[in-house]
């Protein structure tokens, strides 16, 4: 059982650096293979923090800014990969 004093966990969005609570933000990680996902959970390895605004999801959904915020180079960046991973954020924040 959580604390009542405790605070929940903050993270900061890719694209603007705000920082909000991490339940509002979504979730970008990576597997083993280099397939993007959005939120999934159990966490698998290295993540990224987007604001749920369109506007951030486009600044951060760009093959560099996946890139370096992931700190790997065999990411799948395709138009098509980046496309689906676009789409699937606007699913998760509706």
């Amino acid at each position: 059982m959580r604390s009542p004093n405790r605070q929940a966990p903050t993270r900061s969005c890719v694209a603007c650096r705000t920082v909000r609570a991490q339940s509002a933000l979504l979730r970008v990680s990576a597997d083993a293979a280099g397939q993007l996902t959005v939120d999934a959970r159990p966490p698998t390895g290295r993540s990224v923090y987007c604001c749920r605004a369109a506007t951030c999801v486009e600044r951060a959904f760009t093959p560099r800014t996946l890139i370096r915020a992931l700190r790997r180079e065999d990411l799948d960046v395709t138009p098509a990969a980046i496309g689906r991973l676009v789409a699937l954020a606007g699913r998760v924040s509706q």
